[in-house]
């Protein structure tokens, strides 16, 4: 691998040589070859410079990407949606049923599928849940927690990707907490081998990349603090990243939210 990357530095500098050199020969201008020099010299990475900028500028303007107002115990119930992957998985539903459908702090819980139902679930039933069609059509549950993607401009989205987690007290209508979180694709110079198929192995990020676990602490605050290190532990089991971390790529490279 080592002399796989010496030989492509090698042969990128012969050809950024021969660009600045036929620029020179063309135009013989000295404005036109600094400006060839810089554009060879900064192609490499142009992508990591807007992604840079960019999560500059949403750090700083979307402040504060992440806001608790108040914390739960023991929510009761509580309905998750996902418009991110979009939906919870079988192997992610069973793991909220294990770990937090105790009866005790959690005693109904609701979740959005990939195949667009909603599947409840009460204490005691085991794993066999109720089907929904549609949201509207739940029984009362106290608390929603929604993620979303936050929409991008189209030429944003091949550098960035940014999606809003908001966990909604349904009694009262407040909004308890949120964060965001902007991630930044691989640099393209550095031909990472993404780990897990991630396609933001060595890209930048502000925000809360956890979005997964930010629920739990504000739901399950006691709870979520005394099993965080299992919570971690089991992650493989909840999300699938390849599918996921896949989607969100071609939603960056194809320009849909």
């Amino acid at each position: 691998m080592g002399l796989f990357y010496l030989l492509l530095f090698v042969g990128y500098l012969l050809v950024a040589a021969f660009v600045v050199w036929l620029v020179r020969v063309i135009f013989n201008r000295r404005l036109y070859t600094w400006l060839a020099v810089a554009f060879v010299v900064l192609f490499p990475t142009y992508d990591m410079i807007v992604q840079t900028a960019l999560l500059k500028y949403y750090q700083l303007t979307r402040s504060p990407l992440q806001q608790i107002v108040r914390t739960v115990d023991a929510p009761g119930s509580v309905y998750w949606e996902d418009n991110v992957w979009p939906g919870y998985d079988e192997n992610y539903r069973l793991w909220m049923i294990d770990h937090l459908l105790d009866g005790e702090h959690l005693s109904t819980l609701a979740m959005n599928g990939p195949d667009g139902k909603i599947y409840l679930y009460r204490y005691g039933k085991g794993d066999k849940p109720e089907a929904y069609t549609r949201a509207s059509d739940l029984p009362p549950l106290n608390y929603t927690v929604k993620l979303n993607p936050i929409p991008l401009p189209f030429w944003q989205k091949p550098f960035i990707w940014a999606d809003r987690m908001e966990i909604t007290d349904n009694r009262s209508k407040e909004r308890i907490a949120y964060s965001e979180r902007y991630m930044g694709y691989s640099p393209r110079w550095a031909l990472i081998l993404p780990v897990g198929d991630s396609p933001f192995e060595g890209g930048g990020r502000v925000g809360d990349e956890h979005a997964y676990y930010f629920d739990e602490r504000v739901l399950f605050s006691s709870f979520a603090e005394n099993e965080a290190a299992d919570r971690f532990r089991n992650i493989s089991s909840r999300i699938s990243y390849k599918t996921y971390f896949m989607r969100l790529r071609r939603a960056g490279k194809n320009g849909h939210d």
